[in-house]
């Protein structure tokens, strides 16, 4: 890891977007998960996950998962309860932010994943920070 500063501190700045769409239910790590982020060989530190649904959205989960190599098992990390909402121009589309509390390190080849309980999109905002070039 390169050091960047006594203490160490992200050098990166990191701000992905990945729409998750395929509906999966299951919370054994089987089904289609998207990876939402994947630090760089020196590693990250991942701040938080805003999620924003863009479509109508029915009473359902979005699953954050975690695996520790591109082929590896994918574990369950949190589950998120969608609400069931119909946004218009005076209603807003469901969307949360979930915060690791003083960040979550993340070595080379951990994968962050995302999955829906529905087939209804929601895109997945990742904010933090890489260690190294």
């Amino acid at each position: 890891m390169a050091a960047n500063t006594t203490p160490i501190f992200p050098l990166i700045p990191v701000a992905t977007v990945v729409a998750v769409a395929t509906a999966n239910t299951g919370r054994d790590g089987s089904g289609t998960i998207a990876t939402i982020f994947n630090p760089n060989a020196d590693g990250a530190r991942l701040r938080s996950v805003r999620l924003q649904a863009i479509v109508a959205t029915t009473a359902q989960v979005f699953r954050l998962w975690v695996r520790s190599s591109s082929a590896g098992t994918w574990y369950l990390y949190a589950e998120i309860l969608i609400a069931a909402i119909t946004p218009s121009t005076t209603i807003q589309a469901w969307g949360y932010e979930y915060v690791f509390q003083e960040g979550k390190p993340l070595s080379d080849g951990t994968h962050i994943g995302g999955s829906v309980n529905a087939a209804e999109q929601v895109n997945a905002h990742c904010n933090g920070g890489e260690y190294g070039p």
